[in-house]
């Protein structure tokens, strides 16, 4: 998927000089090096990814990394209370971007009976979206 966009949109946890919770968002040649530094364990691969797209001459013209401030950067399960009180302001701004791009979401109901906000499951995006 990486080599045949042309934009892309990685959503993570980033660490920055911000307090836990807060919104970051690096685009164009900011994103590369923060990735390299691994600024969260599921970067790891995503930085191999980008490297390899641009060995490749694959590179995509837009990459843009959206992201909380997370409390800490552990092994874990579950979210911090500040980063689960900014999940919906990430999500709205993946929403915002991905609409710039042409992108339309639509809100599902969710049945989950739990108080978690958002299923932590992998969503291939793609599908959820249409182009206008």
């Amino acid at each position: 998927y990486l080599e045949e966009a042309e934009t892309v949109i990685l959503v993570d946890a980033i660490t920055a000089d911000a307090a836990p919770g807060a919104l970051v968002r690096l685009d164009g040649a900011d994103v590369a090096p923060a990735v390299a530094t691994r600024l969260s364990p599921h970067q790891i691969g995503v930085s191999d990814l980008l490297d390899g797209a641009r060995w490749l001459d694959r590179y995509p013209a837009r990459v843009v990394l959206l992201g909380i401030v997370p409390d800490a950067i552990d092994l874990a399960v579950g979210l911090s209370p500040h980063v689960a009180r900014s999940l919906p302001a990430l999500v709205e701004r993946v929403v915002e971007e991905a609409a710039g791009l042409g992108f339309v979401f639509s809100r599902v109901a969710h049945t989950d009976t739990d108080e978690t906000p958002l299923s932590l499951g992998a969503v291939d995006v793609a599908r959820l979206a249409r182009v206008r």
